[in-house]
């Protein structure tokens, strides 16, 4: 999760270049994919009985986010006209890795191995 949540926060620092854009985002998917698989294989382990209404209603809180965050993104780029976008898409990448920390320091507290 850090590594995703690095490369999301190094979009800003790159300006107009969409080559070091589309990088940042690979790497940052990349980063994301090596940690998917040991995401879905932990619910079982952590509750062997209740593993599919876990794993639903943990699916449920996720998947809201594939529906607010364009809300959120459309809301900042409201806001922003003119040479003012480019910082509110900057805004967007910085929630993006926070939320990205986030999720990697909670489990970094809370998860055991």
């Amino acid at each position: 999760m850090f590594g995703s949540a690095i490369s999301l926060l190094l979009i800003p620092t790159v300006g107009c270049n969409s080559s070091a854009v589309i990088a940042l985002m690979l790497l940052s998917m990349l980063s994301y994919g090596a940690v998917t698989g040991g995401e879905y294989g932990i619910i079982p382990e952590y509750a062997l009985n209740y593993s599919g209404t876990i794993f639903g209603v943990a699916n449920t809180l996720a998947s809201t986010l594939g529906f607010v965050c364009p809300l959120i993104v459309g809301l900042l780029l409201d806001h922003g006209e003119g040479s003012g976008a480019r910082h509110q898409w900057n805004i967007m990448w910085y929630m993006a890795g926070a939320v990205y920390a986030f999720g990697g320091l909670v489990f970094e507290v809370l998860g055991t191995a």
